[in-house]
């Protein structure tokens, strides 16, 4: 359906992330955009998995990824602890060890692997 493009869509923006990290509120926008488009990705494939009766392979291919299984069930927050200012300024509790550029990228990655798997099964049409 449109998985292909939205990932496509998610790397733009991840690019705009990875230029803008000196800009706090550039880069804030374009992760809002690039979780936007990479979170279409899994609720197009689910769609189309129910349209074509093969919901349950969604939801335990779904399950069974530790990257995308998080990242349906979780708000991200991003700490701009170098930036001057008030040291937390959208809420986040937690410091990270990854870096939300690392992070993004292999949420990517296994996007793209889940599309391919659906393709290649019959079940999603990219």
């Amino acid at each position: 359906m449109n998985e292909r493009y939205k990932i496509g869509e998610a790397k733009f923006f991840l690019a705009k992330m990875s230029e803008s990290v000196h800009d706090r509120e550039a880069f804030r926008y374009y992760l809002s955009a690039f979780l936007n488009a990479a979170r279409s990705v899994t609720k197009y494939a689910r769609e189309e998995s129910k349209t074509k009766g093969r919901q349950e392979w969604y939801d335990e291919t779904i399950a069974g990824n530790v990257v995308l299984s998080y990242a349906s069930q979780t708000a991200v927050r991003h700490r701009f602890a170098d930036w001057p200012g008030p040291k937390d300024p959208i809420g986040s509790s937690q410091r990270y060890s990854e870096d939300l550029i690392g992070l993004s990228q292999r949420y990517i990655e296994e996007l793209e692997k889940f599309v391919r798997r659906g393709m290649e099964e019959g079940i999603l049409s990219g």
